[in-house]
């Protein structure tokens, strides 16, 4: 079963690395494929993005991560949240998702939205 795991959060951050990579790790294996969408904070290490990014590659996890945006405040938000129903049109048809799990009302709202254009099940 291929899974869609949307989070606001980066992974790069604290709860990301606590919560976040943990609860995917365990997860992960034969039965279920995760695929994460993250939005990274701007002061995010490059080298530990990378880094991070070929660890999961090496685990059979695929993560897009996403520039969060932070200004102008609403405004900002509204673009991540467009970039997150981007994103997740696009796994959805190259990943053949079969379950999205969102972490977060933003990451929700995103899965819904498609959800309610028939673009998706939840």
């Amino acid at each position: 079963m291929n899974v869609l795991y949307l989070t606001y959060d980066g992974l790069t951050d604290a709860l990301g690395q606590s919560q976040v990579l943990p609860y995917i790790r365990a997860c992960n294996g034969p039965e279920l494929n995760f695929s994460i969408i993250s939005f990274e904070k701007e002061g995010a290490d490059a080298k530990a993005v990378d880094l991070l990014q070929r660890t999961l590659k090496s685990e059979g996890i695929r993560w897009i991560p996403k520039k969060y945006h932070k200004r102008p405040a609403l405004l900002s938000s509204l673009l991540d949240v467009y970039a997150m129903i981007l994103e997740t049109r696009k796994a959805m048809t190259k990943e053949k998702i079969d379950v999205i799990h969102c972490r977060s009302y933003v990451s929700a709202f995103a899965a819904f939205y498609l959800k309610d254009r028939g673009q998706g099940h939840l």
